[in-house]
C-alpha cells in the first residue's frame, strides 16, 4: 500500500485601491485587524527601491517606526498619515506579518495644487470685458431696453 500525501499552498491576491489625496490631508486606510500586520511604504517613482516600514498592528497595539512617530495614529481599524506631502505618493501595503502575504495595496498619488498657482489666480480673477443681460422683448414697441 502506497501513501500519499498532498499539501495544499496558495496565496491570496492582494486587494488593490487607488487613492488621490491633497498635500496637507490625511491619509487614512483600513487594516485587517483580525491578524498582525505591518504597514510598509514603498517610493513607485525610484525603481528597485526596498519598503520602509511605518508600523506593526497587532490588535489594539501599534509600533511604529520613529520617522511615523508624531503622523501616525490607529482607531480601531484605521490608521491615519497625518500631513502627507507629494513625497509620501507610492505603495501602501498591509501585509500579515506570520504568512508574509500582501493583504492589500493602496496606490497613493498625493498632489499639489500650489504647483499651478497661475491657474488658481485665474479662476480667482473676474474675466474682463462687459456682458450684458436682459429680459426685455425686443419685438414690443412698449418695452424700454
Amino acid at each position: 500500500m502506497i501513501k500519499i500525501s498532498v499539501m495544499w499552498s496558495f496565496r491570496l491576491r492582494a486587494r488593490r485601491t487607488p487613492l488621490q489625496i491633497k498635500s496637507g490631508e490625511s491619509l487614512v486606510i483600513e487594516l485587517e485587524v483580525s491578524v498582525s500586520v505591518e504597514v510598509i511604504y514603498q517610493c513607485t517613482k525610484e525603481a528597485g527601491t526596498s519598503g520602509v516600514q511605518i508600523c506593526t498592528v497587532d490588535g489594539e497595539s501599534l509600533q511604529f517606526s520613529p520617522k511615523y512617530k508624531y503622523r501616525t495614529s490607529l482607531s480601531s481599524s484605521t490608521l491615519e498619515l497625518r500631513g502627507v506631502n507629494v513625497s509620501d505618493s507610492g505603495d501602501y501595503i498591509i501585509r500579515d506579518i506570520r504568512n508574509k502575504e500582501d493583504l492589500h495595496i493602496y496606490t497613493v498619488e498625493v498632489t499639489d495644487d500650489s504647483k499651478h498657482p497661475q491657474i488658481q489666480e485665474k479662476e480667482k480673477t473676474p474675466t474682463s470685458g462687459t456682458f450684458y443681460s436682459s429680459d426685455c422683448n425686443l419685438s414690443t414697441p412698449e418695452s424700454k431696453c
